[in-house]
């Protein structure tokens, strides 16, 4: 357990103790502002003794959680950094299972969908070859009218009625063909789900992998920052041997990332680290 993470639960430790105490301090503190308020004799003394606890509980229960939400922070940082690697490593080994999954099933609803396509094209081709036939039989039977012939208008007839049942049986669908439409398409929309949740996923995981890549690249930028601190360092101290006063450093300012210490590195903080440099151990070099 690193310091931080020491420091948190000895303040999450105390937080909790403040809380159990802070319903009897406050029915404590209430009972003696009630009274001295009532009080109607001469001048009544405020019972601070009574209510004070009950404040600075309240104080310090703020104090604590302030330094919670630091500490949590910082234990995030130290954590995330140490874990970092392993971080990329395993998004990236969920990430290539879930591209698995999401290759099987985009297949599968291509399949499908290629089913479902035929089964309409089908569909349409029976209702296409149902209305045709049904208008020729109403055109012969028309024509059959327009003729008088009994015969043809009675044969004409028959089949203007086989047409129409054909025609309805078409728009129905064949046996079981709409329940097969139905089907298929329950299964693609699940399958769209499906689909939607694996590629949010690998999104997540690619955020994942991001957010641990930054923690790596954050720690070395500022170890680089420090390795240039002391050669900026070791720079200043030799110029100030030399004797020379201007220095081409002094807006240096360098930001760090990590939430704990300093938040830049100023020519302030360079001169501070020359001032400890000796010759010799500027000759070394």
């Amino acid at each position: 357990m690193s310091e931080y993470q020491k420091q948190l639960t000895q303040h999450q430790a105390a937080l909790a103790e403040l809380n159990k105490q802070l319903p009897q301090l406050r029915a404590t503190a209430r009972e003696a502002e009630q009274t001295f308020s009532k009080s109607r004799a001469g001048k009544p003394r405020f019972p601070h003794e009574q209510v004070a606890p009950y404040t600075n509980a309240k104080a310090a229960i703020d104090q604590h959680n302030a330094e919670i939400n630091r500490l949590r922070e910082l234990v995030s940082w130290e954590e995330g950094v140490r874990s970092a690697s392993s971080d990329i490593r395993k998004a990236q080994k969920e990430a290539m299972h879930t591209q698995g999954e999401l290759t099987k099933l985009v297949e599968k609803r291509t399949k499908i969908s290629s089913k479902l396509e035929k089964a309409q094209r089908e569909q349409r081709g029976e209702i296409e070859k149902a209305q045709t036939a049904e208008q020729r039989a109403a055109d012969a039977y028309a024509a059959a009218l327009a003729n008088g012939d009994d015969a043809a208008e009675e044969r004409a007839e028959k089949a203007l009625k086989q047409a129409s049942e054909a025609m309805t049986q078409a728009v129905q669908g064949k046996r079981g063909l709409n329940t097969l439409l139905a089907t298929l398409t329950t299964e693609i929309e699940k399958l769209d789900v499906a689909i939607s949740d694996a590629k949010q996923r690998l999104a997540d995981y690619r955020q994942d992998q991001l957010n641990a890549a930054r923690l790596l690249w954050a720690e070395r930028l500022d170890k680089a920052a420090q390795d240039f601190a002391k050669v900026a360092a070791q720079f200043t101290a030799t110029e100030k041997a030399l004797g020379r006063r201007y220095s081409n450093l002094e807006d240096l300012n360098v930001p760090l990332q990590a939430p704990m210490g300093p938040k830049h590195i100023t020519h302030r903080k360079i001169l501070e680290m020359a001032q400890a440099i000796s010759i010799e151990e500027l000759l070394v070099a």
